[in-house]
């Protein structure tokens, strides 16, 4: 084998490799650190150390947060739905003789 032959495939394989090490040091810091979210909990005896007005208002903060997340995916699908409808509506008409 030439020396071409060689580099040219152990090219994609140092690539695979480079990708495979990105993908799991990637997964392996979003494990630690999540990003996904930012509210943090309290813990169970942070919780009863608050007084029952201060859980009122984690719970309801938390229950409008779940409720804006809620109305702002219906909204989304909404639009898609509509923006599927409008495209058949489109696409049908194309077809009429």
């Amino acid at each position: 084998m030439s020396a071409a032959r060689i580099l040219g495939a152990s090219i994609p394989a140092v690539l695979l490799l480079i990708a495979l090490f990105g993908t799991w040091w990637v997964v392996r810091q979003e494990r630690r650190k999540p990003t996904s979210y930012t509210r943090q909990e309290p813990s169970p005896a942070q919780w009863r150390a608050m007084s029952t007005v201060e859980q009122e208002a984690y719970d309801n903060a938390v229950l409008d947060a779940a409720e804006a997340a809620e109305v702002a995916v219906r909204r989304a699908v909404d639009a898609q739905v509509q923006q599927a409808i409008e495209d058949a509506a489109r696409r049908s008409s194309l077809f009429k003789f």
